[in-house]
């Protein structure tokens, strides 16, 4: 997950609550290490901390893992499409939503509880 302090604390606890274990990276290419290190199930990126390259660091853990599903978390409604590379677009302020997106993206690839 990469995402500010605030945000990251806030999404790290309802997560883990769930027992979905968390980790983040703090640049772009660590990210993409750690989802191929890790095995990552599930990549959850902060639109805010990334701003301008949701899409070029969507699009690099696509090609390093292509079935790994990849949420946006934004802080705003989206006025525009979802970005290339991206599967879904979560509010940043909504864990229940956040939980219930990870749920469904991972039962579509067959897997439950595995996300990162």
């Amino acid at each position: 997950m990469a995402c500010s302090s605030a945000v990251f604390s806030r999404l790290d606890h309802a997560l883990t609550y769930s027992k979905f274990h968390v980790l983040s990276a703090a640049t772009r290419d660590k990210g993409v290490a750690v989802c191929v290190a890790e095995g990552i199930a599930v990549a959850v990126l902060d639109g805010e901390s990334i701003r301008g390259e949701e899409v070029s660091l969507a699009k690099a853990l696509k090609m390093v893992r292509p079935a790994m599903p990849i949420i946006l978390l934004e802080e705003r409604e989206r006025q525009t499409n979802i970005p290339d590379g991206v599967d879904a677009v979560v509010p940043v302020d909504d864990p229940t939503e956040l939980l219930r997106k990870i749920e469904e993206l991972l039962s579509g690839m067959g897997e439950s509880r595995a996300a990162s």
